[in-house]
């Protein structure tokens, strides 16, 4: 059921307009014009920079970060060092594409920056990428029970076209007689890291 219009003022021109009920938003329109809504003055908030921790102004209310180059580095300074080889260290056998995945948005300025702390820490006697990439704590599974899990097989058997063929072969009643390792069962293991979620 629509609403009927209404008669009120414009806040910015002072201009009485007929006011339609908006569907869309649950709520009258508040300007006569588009014009008057462009240079209509609005809200603005103040919001702490998760990534630097300065006060800044803004419109839109779910934004955390001042500038993009916070956001940009919020994307690969998520994580201390510390804190990245402590979370392959006890992740074993995860896997390294999976632990980056887990940890950040962007896989690839993420990548780059695992990689340089991996290598600090195995100069110190640690090796985080072989811990994730520990075969010991993987599984070996058939080919029709890898692809529940993963879109596609690996490379070196199949690569991603052969999951239609599979598929006509498991409606035939054939079994893939291959072998394949999966992680997929193995859970991420926080420790006592926080999640961060931005």
């Amino acid at each position: 059921m629509t609403r009927p219009p209404k008669m009120i003022n414009c806040p910015v021109c002072n201009r009485k307009f007929k006011s339609h009920y908006r569907q869309d938003r649950g709520k009258y329109q508040i300007h006569c014009s588009s014009k008057c809504n462009g240079t209509a003055p609005r809200k603005v908030v103040t919001n702490k920079c998760v990534q630097c921790g300065t006060d800044y102004q803004t419109r839109k209310k779910n934004t955390k970060f001042c500038s993009r180059q916070c956001a940009r580095k919020a994307t690969t300074v998520k994580y201390t060092d510390n804190e990245l080889v402590y979370l392959a260290m006890i992740n074993p056998g995860y896997g390294f594409r999976r632990f980056v995945t887990a940890l950040y948005a962007s896989r690839e300025r993420a990548i780059p920056k695992c990689i340089e702390v991996f290598n600090k820490a195995k100069e110190m006697g640690m090796d985080p990428y072989d811990c994730l990439q520990d075969p010991s704590y993987m599984r070996k599974v058939d080919v029709f029970e890898y692809l529940e899990n993963h879109l596609s097989l690996p490379s070196q058997c199949g690569g991603t076209g052969a999951r239609n063929s599979l598929k006509k072969l498991k409606e035939k009643g054939i079994r893939g007689n291959r072998r394949l390792k999966d992680d997929s069962h193995i859970e991420f293991n926080w420790g006592v890291i926080e999640p961060r979620k931005w």
